[in-house]
């Protein structure tokens, strides 16, 4: 078990912004890469995005101390069905060994796909190619 240091988002400075009130809307618009991703193939994201974008700063800034600090590794090691996980390599909020890669090494049947260039939202920015992975992966 870690401390939860190798899952704190990368860029302390906006998640202080996130606590201060001032950025939550930084944290949605750039959702993990530093670019905007308010429209994918010409149309918002989702009414979830959008929803999420009236949230509370308070509990924004709380959710992402949250699951920074959680230890699920006991629980995932449960999961005993095929798991495909999918994230972003661009992700610039959670770093793929304390996500991705700690959850594929917990869950004992899982596969572990990164997309290139993808952001911290890479299965809505990149929906194409998880659908295909996703097909590819429940032909198996």
């Amino acid at each position: 078990m870690t401390d939860g240091r190798d899952r704190v988002p990368r860029h302390a400075e906006r998640v202080a912004r996130l606590q201060a009130g001032t950025g939550v809307s930084l944290f949605y618009q750039d959702f993990g890469d530093g670019e905007p991703v308010v429209l994918v193939h010409g149309r918002p994201l989702s009414h979830r995005f959008w929803d999420a974008t009236d949230a509370s700063p308070k509990a924004t800034a709380g959710s992402l101390t949250a699951w920074s600090a959680a230890h699920p590794d006991a629980d995932l090691s449960h999961v005993t069905v095929p798991t495909l996980i999918v994230q972003g390599e661009r992700d610039a909020f959670v770093p793929l060994e304390g996500s991705g890669a700690r959850i594929a090494r917990a869950i004992a049947n899982s596969v572990l796909v990164t997309i290139p260039d993808a952001p911290h939202g890479a299965p809505l920015t990149h929906d194409g190619q998880r659908n295909q992975l996703m097909l590819e992966f429940l032909a198996r």
